[in-house]
């Protein structure tokens, strides 16, 4: 019996904040609020998530900034709800 397994990691953008110089670059761009989910799958069907990273990513260099649950929730409260 053969068995598929595997990871797949998927981001989710929340949200873009306008022009906002990026603390790695120092340009001015647009810096994204978004979640990274890790989900373990089988069968290519998603088993349970085993990592969820709330981050900050610069459009123009890619940095990455991992934010706490506390900073994510006050960065996402600043853009207008939908």
């Amino acid at each position: 019996m053969i068995v598929y397994y595997g990871y797949t990691t998927k981001l989710k953008i929340n949200g873009v904040y306008g022009e906002t110089q990026c603390p790695n670059c120092n340009h001015r761009t647009q810096i994204s609020l978004g979640r990274e989910k890790t989900t373990i799958n089988m069968f290519y069907i998603p088993i349970f998530a085993f990592t969820r990273k709330r981050v900050k990513i610069c459009s123009n260099c890619g940095i990455v900034e991992e934010l706490n649950k506390k900073e994510y929730k006050l960065e996402k409260n600043k853009f207008p709800k939908k």
